[in-house]
Formats: C-alpha cells, structure tokens, sequence
C-alpha cells in the first residue's frame, strides 16, 4: 500500500529508483495476461486503501503529483499511471438494490391506447410505481394505544364536511386523508388531543396544493372553534412534512378514479375523438357516473380496513360495483383474483348505498367534495356484516345425547326381566 506522506512535495528520495524502475518496467511489459489481470486487481486494492478523494491531497502541482505517482506505483504496483487515470473513491456510485426500484410486478396488462406525448408503458409504470410507494399501514393503531378506529372514521367524516362548506375538491380531501394516514403509519404513541390538529393541519396543506384560492391558515383554526391555534398548524405542517420525507404527491384513489373512467369512456365510445392520440388529455366522462362511484369511495374509505388496499384496487373495485363489471378488469389491467377480495369487502358499503337513497352530488361540478355520507352509514355497514358473517358460537354441551351408564343399563335390564 502506498503510504499518504509519498503525495506531498518534500518526499523526493525515491528519485535515484528511477533507472531501476524502467528496466522492471520493460520485464513487466513481457508478462502474460494473468499477470496483467493480476496487476489489475492490485491496482482496484490501491484505488480503495491509497485514495480518499481529493481533499485528503496535500497542494502540489500536477507534475509533481505525477512524477510522485508514477514512482509509487511502480513500487507498489509495477505499473505506471497519470493523475488523470486515478478514480476517487467518492465519486463512485455502489451498487445498490436501487436499481430494481423501477421494477413492478402488478399489474401486467397496460390499458392505455398509444400516446402523442409519452409512452404509454412508461407512463403506465410509472402511476403503478407510485401506487406502490404509497403504503399505508392497516394495522397503524397498534402503534398508537390510544386511537381507535372510530376516532379516525370521525375525523374523516369532519373533514368533508369542512370541504363542503369551503367547497374544496375531491382530490384535495384524498390528499388529506393520505397524509393523516402515512404520517399515522410513520409516527409512534400519538396522543388521541392531537389527531385533530393533524387532520385540519393535512387539509391546509392538501389545500394550498390543489386549490387555485385555499382558505388561509386563520380559517382553518377557526372551524376547529379554538382546539387549534394558527401557530399549532404551521409547527405541525413542518414535522408532517419532515416525517412524509417532503413526498406529497401521490396518485390518490380519486386520482386513479378519474383514470379508470377516462379509459371506460374510451372503450364504450367509438368516436374518432377517442381515438386521437391526445384523448386522454381532456376528461370525457359522465360526471354523475364519476359522483356515484366516489360516494362509494367516500364512506368505504371511512373504514379502517380500506387500508389493506392499494389505492388502485379501491378505484377499480368501485368502477367494477356501479359502472361496469368486464370494463373494471380492462381498465386496471387487473386480473379477477387481484379485486375478488377488495370486492367482497366492499359489496356491504354499495349495498347500504342502494338502500338508504342517499342523494347524489347537488353541485353542479363533480368534482367538488360533498357531504353525503356520514357515519350512520358506516355503522349500518358494519351492522350488515355482522349478519353475513355471524360470530361462532361453542355447542351446547347440555344439548349431546349421551349413552346412560353401565349401571343403569343393568337396572333396567333387571326390572325388565321381573316383569
């Protein structure tokens, strides 16, 4: 290993080697191959003990270094070299699992048509990668001893009706409900006084995301009627950002909403409109289609257990219960076997739907959050389950017939007899 002091100016001792580093030179450069690869492997050693980047170089001119070099790695290395053909250890990228990230592996199909502007794998990969970034935990109230999971469906429930009267879009209470529940999934013991501060605290920041005029900071502390002060949201902004790691851009499930319907209109409408190259950039689809499914998205996601579920799945499931069923599984590019269990989870909150006659968005714009489902709804829900899947209960012993004893079988055979 060559030793750090040989890289400065004053070490110049080696300069009387230098006869008898050319004639080694010479014997060297008549070696095999082996001893070329063998030499090689002792440099790649020199490159990771000898060099710690140019910081740890005393100052010296570029001759010297290479004068000093060249001397060094003879001895060492029996080969001769440039400063140029050194490679610092801290510019070298390592191998990492890194580059597998951008595989996937759900789902195969891809439904887009051909674009003007991208490639429609490329795209399509991509909105499945971030689908697959954005986990949330289902069994996040184990981390937290004193939620439950009424009080997060309660918090929900408060938020869109907060976005109703401030007219809010959809996509901005999923983006709220996204950070309440990654930043829940993340964080450890929080204290049920502070749920909803980082309920309203997600809104303000979903808002000044989506909206083209968000409500100030002083109007979300006044619909929590004094629980929040203005100064508690801006501090709780900056530790749920630092604990989403400044990731606030998923593909939420009214996202992959708007996707699926956009391609249904494509598929069950033939006009040459929908078949131009830009047809995905302008929304072609019913609105009303797009309120029914996001009212059944709005009270199934009030539910703790929609957290099983990538965002994708929830989307395709509620287009494959109110719109179409075959054009569910085209779409997505899902398979039967990927939406069968979401399905059968989700087929009480559709049925609970039909049957309260809820009214539909009265907002002319679909795409403004409305209040239409409460929690009533949901515990009608949970009702209806209860009844298809009753509880278990242990037999009743008393009720098993059992053979009498021996004894009694004798006595009875004897009263028979005397008879």
């Amino acid at each position: 290993k060559m030793p750090r002091r040989g890289l400065g100016k004053g070490n110049r001792s080696n300069s009387s080697k230098i006869p008898s580093i050319l004639a080694r030179k010479r014997r060297h450069d008549s070696e095999s191959q082996e001893g070329n690869k063998r030499r090689q492997t002792s440099m790649d050693d020199f490159y990771c003990h000898s060099w710690r980047g140019p910081d740890s170089m005393p100052d010296s001119s570029e001759s010297d270094l290479n004068e000093t070099i060249s001397i060094a790695s003879s001895t060492c290395l029996d080969t001769d070299f440039t400063l140029s053909d050194v490679t610092f250890i801290d510019n070298e990228i390592p191998q990492t699992w890194s580059r597998f990230r951008q595989l996937s592996c759900l789902p195969l199909k891809v439904p887009l048509p051909s674009l003007s502007w991208a490639d429609p794998n490329e795209v399509w990969g991509a909105l499945i990668n971030r689908d697959l970034e954005h986990v949330r935990d289902p069994n996040m109230l184990k981390r937290h001893p004193a939620l439950q999971s009424r009080m997060r469906s309660i918090l929900l429930d408060w938020l869109i009706e907060v976005c109703e009267v401030y007219k809010m879009h959809r996509e901005t209470y999923y983006l709220a409900q996204d950070f309440i529940d990654r930043y829940l999934s993340y964080e450890t013991n929080i204290p049920k006084q502070k749920l909803q501060l980082i309920g309203v605290t997600s809104l303000f920041m979903a808002a000044k995301i989506e909206e083209i005029y968000p409500p100030k900071v002083s109007e979300f502390a006044f619909v929590t009627d004094g629980a929040c002060t203005e100064d508690e949201i801006l501090e709780m902004e900056l530790i749920i950002m630092k604990a989403l790691k400044w990731d606030m851009s998923p593909v939420t499930v009214n996202g992959w909403l708007a996707i699926f319907l956009q391609l249904h209109s494509l598929i069950t409408d033939e006009s040459k409109e929908n078949k131009s190259p830009d047809c995905l950039i302008t929304p072609n689809y019913l609105g009303s289609i797009h309120s029914i499914a996001a009212q059944l998205l709005d009270l199934a996601t009030l539910d703790i257990n929609s957290l099983k579920y990538h965002y994708s799945v929830l989307a395709a499931t509620a287009v494959y219960l109110t719109v179409c069923k075959r054009s569910a599984l085209q779409v997505s590019g899902y398979e039967w076997n990927d939406l069968s269990p979401c399905v059968q989870w989700m087929v009480p909150f559709h049925n609970v739907l039909k049957l309260s006659q809820t009214l539909h968005n009265h907002i002319e714009d679909h795409s403004i959050q409305t209040h239409t489902t409460d929690l009533k709804l949901l515990e009608s829900v949970q009702e209806l389950e209860n009844q298809i899947v009753p509880p278990k209960s242990p037999l009743n012993v008393s009720g098993i017939l059992t053979p009498p004893q021996s004894a009694e079988r004798q006595d009875k055979h004897k009263s028979l007899r005397t008879s």
